[in-house]
């Protein structure tokens, strides 16, 4: 049996030489702490950086809000004071010259009809015809209506004898019983059948009255002298009661039915002359008839009527639409301003200069041939009024102001 190798010099295990150093850690244990260090300077000097960048960032930004700040405090330091020109109104003598703008109608018209039914007959007159007044227009047949006129007037003729032999007999018997040849009884009878054929004589002549007005219905006339602008074309038709067969137009004279702006109703008066410019022709003569005292709800305007006389040898047409003037009876005095002093996007706002301050008014006015405005109220005759102001322009603002643009004035002086 062989015996076990013993082991080789060269594989027997050693003592460890002690570290140079003299430290008993090994080496990657160390490298590993060092590499953790600079991995937490390495962050915290990230961090730092970070930090500073948005200091910097925060710092702009309230160096820019600062900035900001003052620049709109210097705008509005610039703009808290406005340099404006003003004017002082002008008086001026102003004859009121209000536009009005309407429609012209016929001074009368009316649909014309039968009050009973039937048959049209006769038809006196045609579309386009011109009648007068009381002229007949057309007729139904009315052959049923004369019978019973006719009826009517045998009733009253029958009544008539009635009454005459009743008369008779009362006179008779009243001489009989003065005498006493007759019962008081027979006085009375005789007196009632007086006065039963007297009333059968009314009702047959108030039934003959009757007869004869429905005769007349059965005939159609103009009410007015005018002009037939609807009538039937033909007789042989049946007409109803009520139903419009004529429509009759009075054109002597013309009814203008207008309005006018609501701060023009202190000028209009019944009476006041008109002026009319249609077709290149100048109609005078023409009138207020009518002012209504209050506005149309859906307008807000005035409605007015005037009565415009009619040339038949070159008549106006009913229907046509027509822009004139109405003329006021006695002249005003008006205050006259540029029409620059209206404030931007408004139609009756100005600024006025009370102190330092602007302040906003509104105005009625009327607009000048020159296209000057005419102001009736809200302004008096010392107030200075803004020229041109600009858009932005407040109440209450501050201003310094120009005379007409000229030399400064005082802020607060007229």
């Amino acid at each position: 049996m062989d015996e076990p190798a013993s082991p080789s010099p060269s594989h027997a295990s050693t003592p460890s030489a002690p570290h140079p150093s003299g430290e008993d850690e090994p080496r990657p244990a160390r490298s590993h702490w060092l590499a953790k260090l600079l991995l937490a300077l390495c962050v915290a000097g990230l961090g730092v950086l970070i930090a500073m960048r948005v200091a910097a960032t925060l710092a702009e930004r309230e160096r820019r809000a600062e900035e900001r700040e003052r620049i709109a405090a210097r705008a509005k330091e610039e703009s808290a004071t406005l340099a404006l020109a003003v004017v002082r109104p002008e008086r001026f003598t102003w004859q009121p010259h209000v536009p009005l703008e309407g429609t012209l109608h016929p001074v009368a018209e009316v649909d014309l009809a039968f009050k009973v039914g039937g048959t049209l007959a006769k038809l006196h007159v045609r579309k386009g015809a011109r009648v007068a007044a009381d002229e007949l227009l057309a007729e139904l047949d009315a052959r049923d209506a004369l019978l019973q006129e006719r009826a009517a007037s045998a009733q009253i003729a029958a009544a008539e004898a009635q009454l005459f032999v009743a008369r008779d007999n009362v006179t008779r018997t009243g001489a009989l019983l003065g005498a006493g040849a007759l019962p008081e009884a027979m006085g009375t009878q005789a007196k009632g059948q007086l006065d039963l054929v007297a009333a059968q004589l009314e009702g047959a002549r108030a039934q003959q009255a009757l007869a004869r007005s429905n005769i007349e219905h059965h005939r159609l006339r103009a009410p007015f002298a005018g002009l037939v602008t609807q009538a039937p074309t033909a007789v042989g038709g049946l007409v109803a009661p009520g139903v419009p067969v004529f429509h009759l137009q009075d054109l002597q004279k013309l009814r203008l039915v207008g309005t006018v702006a609501a701060a023009d109703a202190p000028l209009m008066r019944a009476g006041a002359l008109l002026e009319l410019e249609l077709g290149g022709r100048t109609i005078r003569g023409a009138k207020l008839t009518v002012v209504l005292p209050t506005l149309d709800p859906a307008t807000r305007r005035l409605p007015v009527e005037a009565e415009v006389p009619n040339d038949p040898d070159a008549p106006l047409l009913a229907g046509s639409f027509v822009q004139t003037t109405v003329v006021g009876a006695e002249p005003l005095e008006l205050l006259r301003l540029p029409a620059a002093v209206l404030r931007p996007g408004s139609q009756d706002e100005i600024f006025v200069v009370e102190g330092a301050a602007l302040r906003l008014r509104r105005i009625a006015y009327v607009r000048a041939d020159d296209g000057t405005l005419l102001v009736r109220q809200g302004l008096a005759s010392a107030e200075l009024v803004a020229l041109a102001p600009p858009p932005d322009a407040q109440p209450g603002q501050s201003v310094t102001t120009l005379a007409d643009g000229a030399a400064p004035v005082p802020a607060g002086e007229p």
